[in-house]
């Protein structure tokens, strides 16, 4: 399961806490990976913030936290594209058969995991927009095309940050 951040910049040199809460049908073990990616024509190699096993995943809810200092980008090369960004990756086995849930996943900036924001669904709408292009109206079910008569198509940039929480959340 992978998240991309966009611009590694915003979490570059900061002490970070990464949460979740997950289940399985069976015990396994989660790998959780971070990585900083500097952008195509960056001149230099990404870097593997982090890369340890997290947890023994059980029956039962557990929330899962983990605290890390990402590194400086200082001497890095960020590439011209707009594309540079901070991946998480939460890894499961590929061997096994299981079930697995995962909730209330967020990457925050500080020392401590807080309480998962629930947004309302008009609040988490707005906020996916800014990705977002269909070509019917947002209630309207995709059909062959016949019947098209308006385009919706949203975008916009990210211009600052409301609250701690860099970009992994979800309902």
């Amino acid at each position: 399961m992978e998240q991309s951040i966009e611009s590694v910049i915003r979490t570059a040199g900061q002490v970070v806490t990464f949460s979740y809460w997950v289940k399985a049908s069976k015990p396994i073990d989660i790998n959780l990976y971070i990585y900083q990616y500097f952008g195509s024509g960056g001149g230099s190699v990404g870097v593997n913030v982090i890369n340890t096993k997290v947890i023994d995943a059980s029956t039962t809810w557990q929330r899962m936290t983990r605290t890390f200092t990402v590194p400086s980008i200082s001497g890095k090369n960020l590439g011209s594209g707009g594309n540079d960004k901070l991946q998480v990756y939460i890894q499961f086995p590929m061997s096994n058969t299981y079930t697995v849930d995962v909730a209330n996943v967020q990457l925050e900036i500080g020392p401590a995991a807080t309480e998962f924001e629930q947004r309302s669904f008009g609040e988490e709408l707005a906020l996916c927009q800014r990705y977002y292009e269909k070509s019917f109206n947002y209630v309207t079910a995709p059909t062959n095309g016949s019947s098209v008569s308006a385009f919706s198509h949203f975008a916009g940039l990210v211009t600052g940050i409301s609250t701690n929480t860099v970009g992994i959340g979800g309902h």
